[in-house]
């Protein structure tokens, strides 16, 4: 993130934050753009150095998602598996799948979804992300498997719910619930109650009254007929565990790994989560645990 991004940030959520505090109709406008600008997470020197270790085999990536263009990087021939980040993320950052998955002869995309990638970010939204998705399955001619982290795993939920077809997906994190991520995003930014109402509303605005149940992944996934991995960590600070268990059960014959100490964002670099996500998009049983699941 540029140092003017930090500004813009830092501006926007001050705003929250002071006019949030006495009231919700002015605090509406600073907070959704909050809610949905897609703040990108910092990457540090170690971070980019592997990351571009494991772009090093890829090509470079662009094509045309409904009306807008995506840029990603692919490697591989085969089966697609199309690799979703998460929110505020990039493609990149679900490089840990790349050699492994090229290894067990599948072709890998990945795109940096819309409001993403290079550049100031945009405001974006559930359902264009999902769209996007979609768009970029279809251009490449189908896919055999998706992979996704957190707000990734929503998005791809929903684009398998509105038609987006895959034998079989890998949910890391997943977020399942939009009330919950509200809660969340209370939490993490101390945004007051007033700022709060301001955000539900403004939200309900945009998507009507039922949003809450239209974009709840534990419904949609009641009616999905994939195979499903879900993997979810005791210590996520950002979705809870809670979430992922929920999804489980909802999902028909959905399969939970739970790890331990592993946070929010490691879980996509594990070697035993890697390859049990690897095995289980080949088509082979993973079992309930990995063998090996801990912090790397």
């Amino acid at each position: 993130m540029s140092r003017l991004q930090r500004a813009d940030l830092w501006l926007t959520w001050s705003a929250t934050r002071r006019l949030g505090a006495v009231s919700a109709a002015l605090a509406r406008p600073f907070v959704t753009r909050l809610w949905f600008m897609p703040w990108k997470t910092t990457t540090s020197a170690t971070a980019a150095e592997r990351e571009a270790g494991w772009l090093a085999g890829t090509e470079p990536l662009r094509l045309r998602a409904g009306r807008r263009r995506v840029t990603g990087f692919a490697a591989g021939a085969g089966p697609t598996v199309l690799l979703v980040h998460g929110w505020g993320d990039h493609a990149a950052r679900m490089g840990g799948f790349v050699g492994p998955l090229v290894a067990a002869g599948f072709r890998v995309v990945a795109i940096d979804l819309p409001g993403h990638g290079p550049g100031r970010p945009r405001r974006t939204d559930i359902p264009t992300q999902a769209a996007a998705i979609r768009a970029v399955a279809d251009a490449l001619g189908g896919v055999h498997a998706v992979i996704g982290h957190s707000l990734g795993a929503t998005v791809t939920i929903m684009a398998l719910r509105d038609g987006l077809a895959a034998e079989s997906v890998v949910l890391l994190a997943p977020a399942v619930r939009l009330d919950h991520a509200v809660e969340r995003f209370r939490e993490m930014l101390a945004v007051p109650d007033p700022a709060i109402r301001g955000l539900r509303r403004g939200i309900e605005r945009r998507f009507g009254a039922t949003v809450w149940d239209d974009y709840a992944a534990d419904t949609v996934a009641a009616t999905l007929e994939q195979r499903a991995l879900l993997v979810h960590d005791a210590a996520d600070t950002q979705v809870d565990l809670a979430d992922g268990r929920r999804l489980a059960a909802a999902w028909p014959g959905a399969r939970l790994l739970e790890t331990s100490g592993l946070g929010h964002q490691r879980i996509l670099r594990d070697p035993a989560v890697v390859s049990a996500a690897v095995e289980f998009v080949a088509g082979r049983q993973v079992k309930r645990q990995p063998e090996r699941a801990v912090a790397s």
